[in-house]
């Protein structure tokens, strides 16, 4: 018996197509990009240059085009539009959302408004769709950490820009985990990245303060795109004044400056670790992260989920300073990294009496927390004694294994 709503359709019922761009191997239309970066580095900055583009006629294949940008973080008059006029766009062609009525203070949320945001996109039959950044806009009752959420969302989102015929862009946070890992560097939950078809990172380039690098580090439908080199340039709007004080409008804007050459895409986040022992302290200082006691077989266990020997675990251990306190009653020990850091003098466990709700053992769920001033965050080996094929496959399996095998708070 089939489910209510639900019909089959035979893919000889389907007019095949090429995929069509925004950006030439960088924005799909009819689906998600994440662009992704730290925080103040310019991804808002970078797509109201693509809106810019777009108002003006100057992306390949396009004529003028409409962009509508839906922001929790920039406003209008200081920042959406001097960019878009610093980047020679057209300002009548790109839009905000904004509340219909001034008194109204409830914030446009997905998926719960998601229709009408479609239909404003229609409007203007827009061929992109801006939401920055992508974390706020979801429904506070659904965990931007948690996939099946996030999932739930994005496919929603993804459908609105197939039936619009626009490109979506999202704008998400990077963490800061020492990896080099553009998948593991994503905040909050791995859908972000997985249901994207395209993730672009902007990165500061060590070749100046005012320089950026704008790297694809995800290409489902084409090839990688090479990396770009970018500049931030501050600008002065030519005949715009502040209304106030009558002072020219400031603002700034990226320019692409070359294709860089010189960059991997695959090193924009910064030199790789290579030894079996470095990526385990990765991961051990990102699940002891917070300074707090940790039952030590909890520890144990996930760093065997993510295929590092007992050997290897130990000198991971010793390297980063672990501190360690036998207790009778359950027996066990429990680990932490004092947060003087492991440079400091060693201390020696007190006896004391845990607090109230320990912390019972951490998880690399809570390791990968939301927002790029998150705790440090967990990198498998890419190679050597766990086999994986890639770090997010052993933090994959760390996952399950805490899944399967909770952490045992003291006294159970």
């Amino acid at each position: 018996m089939s489910s209510p709503g639900l019909r089959l359709q035979a893919l000889s019922d389907v007019e095949p197509r090429n995929v069509r761009w925004l950006v030439p191997g960088l924005f799909p239309l009819r689906t998600l990009t994440l662009v992704a970066g730290i925080g103040g580095l310019g991804k808002s900055m970078f797509l109201a240059g693509v809106a810019a583009r777009l108002s003006v006629g100057d992306l390949d294949g396009h004529g003028p085009g409409d962009t509508v940008i839906l922001s929790y973080e920039d406003t209008a008059a200081e920042v959406l539009r001097p960019r878009v006029e610093a980047a020679g766009g057209d300002p009548a062609r790109v839009h905000v959302i904004v509340p219909e009525h001034r008194d109204y203070v409830e914030p446009v949320a997905l998926p719960r408004d998601l229709m009408q945001v479609e239909e404003l996109v229609r409007s203007v039959e827009a061929k992109l769709l801006v939401v920055d950044p992508i974390v706020a806009a979801i429904v506070t009752e659904l965990d931007a950490h948690k996939d099946q959420h996030v999932r739930a969302v994005l496919a929603r989102l993804a459908e609105l820009t197939e039936a619009a015929d626009c490109a979506g862009a999202i704008v998400g946070h990077l963490n800061k985990a020492p990896s080099t890992e553009a998948y593991i560097r994503v905040a909050n939950s791995v859908a972000f990245w997985n249901a994207a078809r395209s993730v672009v990172l902007v990165t500061e380039d060590s070749g100046g303060d005012e320089l950026r690098l704008v790297a694809q580090r995800k290409a489902n439908y084409a090839g990688l795109r090479p990396v770009e080199r970018h500049r931030i340039e501050p600008f002065t709007l030519p005949h715009r004044f502040d209304p106030v004080d009558g002072r020219p409008i400031e603002t700034a804007r990226m320019a692409f400056v070359e294709f860089a050459e010189d960059v991997d895409g695959a090193d924009v986040l910064g030199p790789a670790k290579t030894t079996k022992t470095e990526t385990a302290e990765t991961l051990l200082a990102a699940l002891l992260a917070d300074g707090e006691w940790h039952e030590g077989e909890n520890m144990k266990k996930l760093m065997r989920a993510a295929s590092y020997s007992k050997r290897t675990t130990q000198r991971a251990a010793a390297a980063l300073g672990v501190e360690y306190d036998r207790r009778t009653f359950p027996s066990s020990t429990w680990w932490r990294i004092s947060l003087a850091g492991a440079s400091a003098p060693p201390v020696a466990p007190t006896p004391v009496a845990p607090s109230a709700h320990p912390k019972a053992g951490a998880t690399v769920e809570s390791a990968i927390s939301s927002g790029f001033d998150a705790p440090v965050a967990p990198v498998a080996p890419t190679s050597g004694e766990n086999g994986y094929s890639s770090p997010a496959d052993a933090l994959e399996r760390a996952r399950l294994f805490d899944t399967m095998y909770p952490p045992r708070r003291e006294g159970e």
